[in-house]
């Protein structure tokens, strides 16, 4: 199985979980490791929210449209996916 959006995108700057979760905690929102392995793994959707935050500690935008496009069935109908080159 390959590995989700979420967890390449942690991987490309070779942050931990830990790293993620202590990020997120600096911002002002919160995500347990736990939660985020889950997410990673395909075990829990991820929130909207979640998405933002994590596209804003990862620097990159493109996870929201991303999520918006393949995930959100509002997205799915009038979000169309979009390349980064």
């Amino acid at each position: 199985m390959a590995d989700s959006i979420y967890k390449q995108l942690r991987k490309s700057p070779k942050l931990s979980r830990d790293d993620v979760c202590n990020k997120a905690t600096d911002i002002g929102m919160p995500i347990q490791p736990e939660r985020l392995e889950r997410i990673e793994n395909g075990k829990f959707e991820i929130h909207p929210e979640e998405v933002m935050l994590l596209a804003t500690i990862y620097g990159d935008p493109s996870l929201c449209n991303a999520y918006c496009s393949r995930e959100c069935p509002i997205g799915q109908k009038y979000v169309p996916p979009i390349e980064v080159k």
